[in-house]
């Protein structure tokens, strides 16, 4: 386990993260206070040991030509109290989609992929519903959010349920992609389409290309594609307040290897995650060793899409291969976080100054605001900005006072749905439903039975809650998601239960 603060930091970059080019590779730069570094981790402690914490936390604060503060707290379990070290590998969601997409861009330097060529050259004969045309979908759109389509279930079928091969991705999108008018909507399709493309273009997956291109050249040795790779001991287990009050954590499972996409499939240790920032800083290049062409970073950073929106302090004006670029307090930077039941991370560096802040937590609800107000404080410090002592006391208070807000809010939501239920069936009665339930189409099966008096049904990747709403109807609980949904059953005219529609038409009939 390492514990580094570094007395180098960086000053400026030659160009910024304009509306019309990536950041140029970092100038030398002046040192840091060390005490900088040391007011970053007390600030860290300090979140750590208050309300609504994570019970595990990652902190990776470099400049590009070495570590400011790399560092790990709390435990990566609360049933062992192993402790997190900074090779406790995190799951970093949505944030793989900056990996898949520089690997694409690295691939189409060597000509091996055209990300300016069209959903129609690569799957011949894809016929959309109208008024789509897949030789006017650009991959690079795709990869961008700015493609102004909706390839149907790609995103949610991949994230909860399961893996889908190529051919399952074009059935997929011929049967339910849909024309949209947002320029700019963000979500995980395009990824998906990528990672087929992939597979049949190359005979292997992203997780193959992402470790062939990015994580073997750059040392991300702590790079895990798959959670069951990942080394005894080195996994973050996830959490859920469940509580108003922040007293009771519920864990929640690793996301299996099924459900690991290119669009949010990686877990990382910290000291990988300090690698991978500096790489972006200086595009490509670590101790002084180019380890990946400077020019594929570049790209990478270019912007692509516009958009407008908001994360917290961020204020969001365009999109590259992965990154969100935008600005804090006035300096732009670029950043990307992404979410689980159970962990949030977030990786941001800031070009100008040649400074990066990035974490993960253990925790669903409340991870990101926990992550931004250490990543903000870790700026202000490091920016010099004034007042550092009253930044401190207001971010840890917003934190406390939001993230109990929405805590409560969840509870209530779910308390008065729950006791909305007309329908108190027996065990007897439950029993009907017990048996085998399948979507042929896409889902898979459901395995329906009753566990100490009541009903649970599981998937391939997760567990169902099914609990009495109207007659015929159940409220869903997945495990390990969030949220409440319906079921609502359909029966034979024997009276016994022959299908289960759990909404959108995903119709589950027993087999």
């Amino acid at each position: 386990m390492k514990y580094v603060v570094a007395a180098a930091i960086g000053a400026a970059l030659v160009g910024g993260a304009c509306a019309s080019s990536a950041p140029a590779a970092p100038s030398a730069r002046p040192s840091v206070a060390p005490e900088k570094a040391a007011r970053i981790d007390a600030f860290a402690n300090r979140m750590m040991g208050g309300p609504f914490a994570p019970p595990g936390f990652s902190l990776a604060v470099v400049a590009a030509d070495g570590p400011i503060l790399v560092k790990g707290y709390g435990v990566a379990n609360r049933e062992t109290g192993a402790p997190v070290t900074t090779d406790t590998a995190f799951y970093n969601a949505s944030a793989t989609k900056a990996f898949t997409a520089l690997a694409a861009v690295l691939m189409e330097e060597r000509g091996e992929i055209d990300l300016d060529a069209t959903l129609g050259d690569y799957f011949p004969g894809l016929e959309l519903p109208a008024p789509l045309d897949a030789h006017e979908i650009v991959l690079r759109k795709l990869l961008s959010h700015s493609a102004q389509v909706d390839l149907g279930a790609l995103s949610g079928v991949t994230a909860f349920y399961r893996r889908l091969d190529p051919d399952e991705v074009v059935r997929v999108m011929e049967c339910c992609a849909l024309r949209i008018e947002d320029a700019f909507r963000y979500g995980n399709d395009g990824y998906v389409a990528l990672d087929a493309i992939f597979q049949r273009e190359f005979d292997a997956d992203w997780r193959d290309l992402v470790a062939r291109e990015v994580l073997e050249p750059l040392g991300l040795t702590e790079t895990y594609a798959r959670s069951s790779e990942i080394p005894d001991g080195d996994l973050a287990i996830g959490y859920e307040i469940r509580d108003a009050a922040g007293q009771t954590y519920e864990a929640m499972p690793p996301k299996p290897d099924a459900l690991m996409h290119a669009a949010g499939g990686l877990y990382v240790s910290t000291d990988d995650v300090a690698r991978w920032m500096t790489a972006q800083l200086t595009h490509g290049s670590i101790d002084g060793v180019q380890l990946a062409p400077a020019s594929a970073f570049a790209t990478a950073q270019a912007p692509v899409a516009a958009q407008e929106r908001e994360m917290g302090p961020f204020k969001r004006h365009a999109y590259a291969h992965g990154w969100n670029i935008g600005t804090y307090d006035g300096d732009a930077i670029y950043e990307h976080g992404g979410g689980y039941p159970g962990a949030r991370a977030m990786y941001t560096y800031m070009p100008d100054h040649g400074v990066s802040a990035s974490t993960a937590a253990t925790l669903g609800d409340g991870g990101v605001g926990f992550s931004l107000a250490v990543i903000q404080y870790a700026y202000d410090v490091l920016l010099g900005k004034d007042d550092l002592d009253a930044r401190a006391d207001r971010y840890a208070a917003d934190y406390v006072e939001r993230t109990a807000a929405t805590i409560a809010r969840n509870q209530e939501r779910r308390a008065e749905t729950l006791a909305s239920a007309t329908w108190f069936p027996t065990v007897e009665e439950l029993a009907a439903f017990e048996g085998r339930f399948a979507d042929p189409w896409l889902y898979g099966p459901i395995e329906v039975a009753l566990e100490n008096g009541e009903l649970v049904g599981r998937m391939e990747t997760m567990t169902l809650r099914l609990t009495p709403a109207d007659p015929g109807e159940f409220f869903v609980e997945t495990v390990p998601f969030t949220g409440i949904s319906r079921i609502v059953s359909a029966r034979a005219e024997d009276g016994s239960v022959e299908s289960l529609d759990w909404g959108d038409d995903d119709i589950f009939v027993r087999e």
